[in-house]
């Protein structure tokens, strides 16, 4: 048998005639399903689980004591019950806008809430002899082999007519022909199911109008098929009409009934419907409401995540969350410290918080220590991840940052100064008076110049441009190019145990005559030179904002203008200064052998604050974020720069010798050994 129930249009907004978008694929998704449920395609069939896409064409079967609810498109619901076969048949969106959808029940038991529809929409629940296209209307469809298809109304309006296949499947559409005519004789029987009434029809006497449609189609078909199609036109008109006519009794004897009560089991299924339809709205108002979402991941499996007070989850959690609010995020894990965020997410934005958890437990301060064999001299060199130290015995050791040997070079003579890099070629001067290139990827000797004099007190080369300036011991000076060429030479007739700088085309060296000097970079010539209170030891010259800071074996450290020389301003400390001054942020720092370290306004000369510490200071300071490090004597600190307060300090296991910081740890040089030490002792687990 073939029904087909309507129910006639409302108001409507606009026309889709208005809409040039195309068609495009409606939704439906599963929102419940209880016991045996399966979705089968043409590749064959899976568990029907919450929130799985249905699309046309697939079938949701339903088992014993089993049942599924399906959301169409924005807000139509359909409940499967028991030992049911629903296939679907087509979701549509005409125009991009206007829902079209139809469902065929095979068999089974089928509860149907749709949507209210504008106009131009459609929504059609088919059985194998029925078709109900329906708006605003809560109803239960029954198709069962061997019975009558059953329709009983719960709210609304339905128009129940047959259906017949044949129409639904032959060509001529246009008005006038058999199909069209046959087509609204079964229009005219159609009824009107009410609310709170049943209706069913004969199956018999619907599979005789199914067959008789079927045949006249047929015949219709054979007759205008045969013969001169120009002659017997008029014959063909004639029994045509006479075919059509013959339907028409049968339409007629197609036998509908009507109950006027609905029984109440078929008010229970809505009732659920409705319910199901209500938790899922919710959920649907919860999820728009909550748009956002956050991850939290966390390295410690078993901690606690919360949000807000309540505990989400163990290790890693999402959460749903309310868009531009302030939400708490706590994680806590035994021997951790807890962890506090505030956490707002945009609309629709979806974040992944990555948490790493501290242990209550710190670190040791050193964290490793590399035996180098002989007295490090000065700092260490950064290189391509490489840290590369340099001892009184002439050894090159590159390690890498985690203290572990990468290459080992010794050069002949040893050496009392640090080396210089640039370009991945460290320039070292050994004490029989030789200047060495060596390549600081692996440590082999690219060539050697030998050199008047050498570099004491931990002096250095100094790099500027294509230029390698070595200032030595018997005071003579010397420009080399990167491959060993002599560029000019100069001599002072005076030794210099200090690193020179540079500003410019002018290169700055303080001497041991008491004097600092300025020579042309290019050629070697004086510029100037200025008398100092005292010989220039280790102390080299600093260039800051157009000025010269530098230190005397007398404890003055010096402001002097880098253009003419002219000293600006003196400050006296209360003992040698022989560590080379660090600017920075507008203060010049300096260590004495006075055992202080000093804060000097780069101005002024005027002394901001100074920090007796345990024994003289000789290194250098090192500045790194809002510390500052320095040695003195066995001893490590760690200074607020801004205000000189002591952030701690770290016992040592002999002299140390040098000091400098980088992101990964402080260096020290401490007798034979290169230590690295921890700047942050916390263990931080990612």
């Amino acid at each position: 048998m073939t029904l087909c129930f309507a129910v006639a249009a409302g108001g409507c907004s606009k026309s889709s005639q208005d809409v040039k978008n195309k068609d495009l694929p409606n939704f439906a998704k599963v929102i419940f399903a209880v016991g045996n449920v399966k979705i089968q395609d043409a590749s064959g069939s899976a568990d029907a689980k919450t929130d799985a896409l249905v699309q046309a064409g697939m079938t949701v079967l339903t088992g014993k004591k089993s049942q599924c609810t399906i959301l169409i498109g924005e807000s139509s619901y359909i409940t499967i019950k028991e030992n049911s076969q629903l296939l679907v048949d087509s979701l549509l969106k005409k125009g991009g806008v206007f829902e079209d959808s139809s469902v065929e029940l095979k068999a089974g038991r089928l509860v149907v809430n749709p949507k209210k529809l504008l106009k131009d929409e459609s929504f059609k629940v088919k059985t194998p002899t029925a078709v109900a296209a329906v708006r605003g209307t809560k109803f239960v469809v029954s198709s069962e082999p061997g019975e009558d298809v059953k329709i009983s109304v719960v709210e609304g309006r339905v128009e129940m007519k047959p259906r017949v296949s044949a129409l639904e499947t032959q060509d001529a559409k246009e008005d006038g022909s058999a199909g069209v005519i046959i087509q609204k004789k079964i229009d005219a029987v159609a009824v009107i199911i009410g609310e709170n009434q049943s209706a069913s029809i004969s199956g018999k006497s619907s599979e005789q109008l199914n067959k008789t449609v079927e045949n006249t189609l047929k015949e219709i078909k054979e007759s205008e098929s045969k013969g001169d199609a120009a002659a017997k036109k008029s014959d063909q008109v004639i029994q045509s009409a006479a075919l059509v006519e013959s339907v028409s009794k049968t339409v007629e004897k197609v036998e509908i009934s009507t109950e006027q009560i609905v029984k109440p089991g078929v008010t229970d299924d809505v009732k659920e419907l409705d319910s199901v339809i209500k938790e899922d709205q919710k959920k649907r108002e919860e999820a728009a409401r909550l748009s956002s979402s956050l991850k939290i991941s966390t390295p410690v499996k078993n901690s606690i995540i919360k949000v807000d007070g309540k505990t989400i989850g163990y290790g890693s959690a999402t959460v749903r969350m309310e868009s531009d609010k302030a939400f708490v995020v706590e994680v806590i894990a035994r021997d951790f410290e807890n962890y506090r965020a505030d956490v707002t997410l945009a609309k629709d934005e979806n974040r992944s918080l990555d948490v790493a958890l501290v242990r209550t437990k710190l670190k040791d301060r050193v964290e490793w220590s590399n035996a180098l064999g002989a007295g490090v001299k000065g700092d260490v060199i950064f290189y391509n991840g490489l840290v590369i130290a340099s001892t009184s015995n002439g050894m090159l050791v590159a390690m890498d940052k985690s203290g572990n040997s990468v290459w080992r070079a010794v050069l002949q003579g040893g050496f009392d100064a640090t080396p210089a890099i640039s370009n991945g070629r460290l320039y070292a001067v050994t004490k029989n008076e030789v200047l060495a290139s060596v390549d600081a990827s692996n440590g082999k000797t690219l060539w050697t110049q030998k050199i008047s004099g050498s570099l004491v007190f931990g002096s250095s080369p100094m790099i500027a441009d294509e230029n390698i300036v070595v200032a030595t011991s018997s005071g003579k000076i010397y420009s080399f190019s990167p491959d060993g060429k002599i560029n000019w030479s100069q001599d002072i007739e005076c030794g210099i145990f200090s690193t020179p700088a540079r500003n410019g085309n002018t290169i700055y060296i303080g001497a041991d005559n008491h004097l600092l000097y300025a020579l042309n970079l290019k050629k070697g010539g004086i510029e100037w030179k200025t008398k100092l209170d005292a010989r220039v030891v280790s102390s080299s010259p600093v260039i800051y904002n157009g000025k010269i800071y530098i230190g005397t074996f007398k404890g003055t450290l010096y402001c002097v203008t880098a253009s003419r020389g002219t000293i600006a301003w003196s400050v006296k400390t209360g003992g040698s200064i022989v560590a080379t001054a660090v600017c920075y942020k507008d203060r010049v720092y300096v260590g004495s052998k006075d055992a202080k370290l000093y804060s000097v306004l780069a101005e002024s000369g005027k002394i901001e604050w100074s920090l007796p510490v345990d024994q003289p200071v000789t290194a250098g300071v090192s500045i790194l974020g809002d510390e500052m490090y320095a040695v003195s004597g066995r001893t490590v600190y760690s200074v607020d720069y801004a205000s000189g307060r002591v952030n701690w300090s770290y016992p040592l296991n002999d002299i140390a010798t040098s000091i400098i910081a980088d992101g990964a740890g402080i260096y020290v040089g401490v007798g034979g050994s290169l230590v690295s030490l921890r700047i942050d002792l916390k263990d931080i687990v990612r």
